[in-house]
């Protein structure tokens, strides 16, 4: 199997290498200023509108309880994409 995943430097730490290689996981990185090829990438300018815009939020906290709230139960995609 392979992950493939941007290139924030977390993902590089000893530890990710070491479960990779345990799980017999293959990890691929994208490079570095091509956040375009990260399908998720498109939907982070929605959700920051939709969370941050006209919005006052006293601590990350209330903003993660917002987001939580927001999203509890919506596994399918289509009722995800709805918030989008």
């Amino acid at each position: 199997m392979y992950i493939v995943m941007d290139s924030l430097l977390p993902y590089y730490h000893k530890k990710m290498k070491v479960w990779a290689k345990e799980n017999h996981v293959k990890l691929a990185y994208t490079p570095t200023y091509t956040s375009w090829l990260n399908s998720i990438e498109c939907h982070f300018g929605s959700l920051r509108k939709f969370f941050l815009e006209g919005s006052i939020y006293s601590t990350h906290t209330s903003w993660l309880r917002r987001a939580k709230n927001t999203y509890d139960g919506a596994t399918d995609v289509n009722v995800t994409m709805r918030y989008l």
